[in-house]
């Protein structure tokens, strides 16, 4: 808030001085006016003397005054003006300082920063197929799994690597686990079409080998993928963790994609050596199942309660 100090004020202020000499001088004059009157020009000169006197005090207290205004407008005017101008440098200071980092940040996501590439997976479909050569028996675990990468950054970004972790928490055995490579790159279309006959519906399915391939800037790649490993004994579990892994740009941290929650006990081991087929929802991205009716006995309340199956009713 502004400081205001009124004229009239600091004017009565400065005044008080005269005020008490004036006084002190009445009553001489009122003794002089009692007593015998002196002579009329000693009179004249003691009234100009008071008069000078009085004029010369106000003018040095209107030159006080005056002096006063002065330094309390200035006063005033830095009190009222300097935080503005300093506000003003502190929040023009603030906004460069925002523009100058979100310059930057645009220019480092725009033409310096490494390619993090964002990555979905879909159901996991598992299979094993038994090999026999001559006396020699071995197994073929087969994984088929839909991925897709987007690439937000404003580069190109290049995908190295993928893999699939297989982790056996009943084993006793710490930070157990095995990589599945990528075998192959499958036609979308095409993929219903895999069955137990392996080497029959590879060259249907099939569309390249697996390669490291390049995503466009603000572009999504959408590939299916057959991942594959020889066991030479089966494997009979009854939990097994599968983690998809993906390596961008050749660098040695891998990232987590998804993850699969698979069992493998004897019953179902048999059935997968036998041409079956299990399929697994990832942990991320799908939805809790519900129930698909509620309340349970909700079809027990909209059946006519007449059922007519032979005629109409």
């Amino acid at each position: 808030m502004p400081r205001i100090v009124p004229t009239q004020f600091l004017r009565f202020i400065v005044s008080i001085p005269v005020i008490a000499l004036l006084a002190a001088h009445c009553p001489a004059v009122a003794r002089q006016k009692s007593a015998r009157p002196p002579a009329q020009r000693q009179l004249e000169e003691r009234v100009k003397e008071l008069e000078k006197r009085l004029t010369d005090s106000q003018q040095k207290a209107e030159s006080v005054t005056k002096a006063l205004e002065n330094r309390l407008g200035a006063l005033d005017e830095k009190i009222t003006n300097a935080p503005k101008g300093e506000n003003a440098k502190t929040l023009t200071m603030i906004l460069a300082s925002l523009a100058f980092l979100i310059s930057f940040v645009n220019l480092w996501k725009g033409h310096f920063a490494r390619f993090s590439p964002l990555a979905l997976a879909g159901t996991l479909q598992h299979r094993v197929y038994p090999i026999r050569n001559r006396d020699k028996r071995w197994y073929i675990t087969s994984f088929d799994i839909p991925v897709s990468v987007t690439n937000p950054g404003a580069r190109p970004g290049l995908v190295t690597g993928l893999r699939i972790r297989l982790h056996y928490p009943d084993v006793q055995l710490p930070n157990n686990h095995e990589f599945v490579p990528p075998h192959s790159e499958l036609k979308p279309d095409k993929v219903n079409a895999i069955d137990k006959n392996r080497f029959v519906w590879l060259n249907e399915v099939v569309a390249a080998d697996w390669s490291p391939f390049v995503i466009l800037p603000k572009a999504t790649v959408a590939k299916h993928f057959l991942f594959e490993t020889r066991w030479e004994k089966p494997v009979v579990q009854n939990q097994i963790v599968a983690t998809l892994e993906l390596q961008a740009d050749w660098r040695t941290q891998w990232i987590t994609v998804n993850t699969w929650k698979l069992t493998l006990p004897a019953p179902i081991w048999v059935d997968l050596v036998n041409g079956g087929s299990m399929g697994y929802f990832p942990d991320n991205g799908q939805l809790p199942l519900s129930e698909e009716c509620s309340p349970p006995d909700l079809h027990e309340h909209t059946e006519p309660k007449k059922v007519c199956l032979l005629r109409a009713c």
